[in-house]
C-alpha cells in the first residue's frame, strides 16, 4: 500500500527521474494557451497538469515559457509613451 507522504516525496524529487524530451514539442505547442490562461488568472496547474509538470522538469521548455510569458505580458500591459 502506498502512502501519501511517499507520493509527495516522489513528486518533489523530479530531478531523479529520467527526462523524456518527446513531450517538448507538445509542451511548446501549448505554451501560448497556457500563458494566456495563466495571465487571465486561471489555475493552469489544474487545467494543464502535463504541461505544468513538464515545465518543472525541462529547462528548454522553461526558457521558452519564460520568454513567451515576458513577451505576452509586455504586449498586453506595457504603458504607451506619453
Amino acid at each position: 500500500m502506498c502512502n501519501v507522504q511517499t507520493l509527495r516525496q516522489q513528486l518533489h524529487e523530479p530531478a531523479k527521474r529520467p527526462l523524456s524530451t518527446l513531450f517538448c514539442p507538445t509542451c511548446q505547442a501549448n505554451l501560448p494557451l497556457f500563458v494566456s490562461d495563466e495571465l487571465a488568472g486561471l489555475d493552469v496547474d489544474t487545467l494543464y497538469p502535463e504541461i505544468a509538470y513538464h515545465l518543472d522538469l525541462c529547462l528548454a521548455c522553461q526558457i521558452e515559457y519564460e520568454a513567451l510569458s515576458i513577451l505576452t505580458e509586455n504586449a498586453l500591459y506595457r504603458e504607451e509613451p506619453q
